[in-house]
């Protein structure tokens, strides 16, 4: 076969982003191809993980940054597009996510679209191109239901089958099994740039109760509230600003009239 016409064949595979969204950035960056990526942020959380993704991508990607969220970037490090240009294009061999909600990877799994960042998945995913996302925030505590925790991690299996990986997500035979019959690459047991487990926040095994009859509480006497305590205020109890930001400071949990008040 003449020497050109394979080389045009070999440029032509390269270029093809089914084939680039198969390939590591090492491997990428050793044939000289740089894949077009867009990095979706929405939370504070997705920002500060930015100088890593930054600098394990940057070498075989040209990146682009899209905000979905009511964040603020102080300095622009990257080219930025807005959602709505995002949806409208089909350049992408990667979509990197740092970090969604538990609620968002369920909408992944079921294929609904309820904000910027899962329709840009769910676009993704229609459009056949790979979405790795660094850390799943499930926002489980130590009283979450142990069949609620499992409904939400089995979504995890779900959405690789879809050729979306996470960070966090172990390997099992389950999920090489799904990723096989989606002709995904594998699993490691953690992606390379993932910059976190998920989110679980510790509760106290036993909270001060403590309760308060006054018509008003200033930050005065919200700061003598023990931490992580449950405060029962009466129904005319009235908090000012300042004594909320100092219970929410400590953790307090405030209940009126038995229901959850803050």
């Amino acid at each position: 076969m003449d020497e050109a016409l394979v080389k045009e064949l070999v440029a032509r595979i390269l270029s093809d982003p089914r084939f680039q969204s198969l390939l590591p950035p090492v491997q990428m960056a050793a044939v000289g191809v740089k894949m077009k990526a867009l990095i979706v942020v929405e939370n504070e959380a997705g920002l500060q993980a930015l100088p890593e993704l930054q600098r394990r991508w940057s070498a075989c990607c040209s990146l682009q940054l899209c905000i979905a969220g009511p964040v603020h970037v102080p300095t622009a490090t990257l080219p930025q597009i807005s959602a709505e240009q995002a949806m409208a294009e089909t350049i992408w061999n990667r979509i990197l996510v740092p970090v969604c909600t538990g609620r968002q990877l369920t909408q992944i799994a079921l294929g609904l679209t309820n904000d910027k960042l899962t329709g840009l998945i769910g676009q993704a995913v229609l459009q056949g191109i790979a979405v790795e996302i660094g850390r799943v925030d499930f926002g489980f505590t130590e009283r979450t239901p142990l069949a609620y925790r499992q409904l939400l991690e089995g979504y995890l299996a779900q959405v690789s089958a879809f050729g979306v990986t996470v960070g966090c997500q172990a390997r099992t035979p389950e999920l090489v099994a799904a990723q096989t019959a989606a002709a995904a690459p594998a699993l490691p047991d953690l992606m390379p740039w993932s910059f976190g487990e998920p989110v679980v926040t510790a509760e106290p095994e036993n909270r001060a109760d403590v309760s308060y009859e006054k018509n008003l509480m200033t930050e005065k006497e919200a700061i003598l509230i023990p931490e992580c305590s449950m405060l029962r205020i009466a129904r005319a109890t009235v908090l000012t600003p300042s004594a909320i930001d100092a219970l929410k400071r400590q953790k307090v949990q405030v209940y009126r009239e038995g229901a959850r008040y803050l």
